[in-house]
């Protein structure tokens, strides 16, 4: 494992989530990837630097070439759906929907709701689908979010799922 960053020695065995933007880095996110239970240890299992902001994970999805874009709760669902050629932005959290993201979404045909199998998962379609004309709701089963779904089904199932038969 590398050594952190000057100042990111309290992120020392999260993984590093950034941010990417045409214009680069706006804010980085940490996850902790340590084989224990985070709340028993006392820590978050997401942290940032303070004042990170609220911003769209995987914004540069926005310049891909594609009728649809989808959207997840969370970062590492996001590389999940890309990963099965699905292009994807991340909300990092169900309730942290802003509605001037709407805005990013004006021109698609369709934007994809990937909903976990869960209250949260019911929260963030009722906050995207609130705002958004064209959107569509996925749903997982019970338990189950994006990147489970891929690891269990492999990534011509995910794609199958969200964009159904003969798409």
């Amino acid at each position: 494992m590398l050594d952190p960053l000057p100042g990111h020695e309290r992120f020392k065995g999260y993984l590093s989530i950034p941010y990417l933007t045409r214009a680069g880095t706006v804010a980085i996110k940490f996850r902790c990837i340590q084989d224990h239970d985070c709340k028993q240890e006392k820590h978050p299992k997401y942290d940032s630097e303070k004042n990170a902001g609220t911003y769209l994970f995987g914004a540069m999805s926005f310049w891909k070439d594609s009728s649809i874009i989808c959207v997840t709760e969370g970062e590492l669902d996001a590389i999940a759906a890309d990963v099965a050629g699905l292009p994807a932005v991340g909300i990092s959290g169900a309730t942290k929907w802003l509605s001037h993201w709407q805005y990013c979404f004006e021109g698609y045909d369709e934007v994809i709701v990937l909903a976990d199998g869960d209250e949260a998962g019911e929260k963030l379609t009722s906050n995207v689908m609130g705002s958004v004309h064209n959107g569509r709701e996925v749903r997982f089963p019970d338990g189950e979010d994006v990147s489970s779904f891929l690891v269990k089904h492999g990534p011509e199932a995910l794609r199958e799922r969200v964009l159904g038969h003969g798409r």
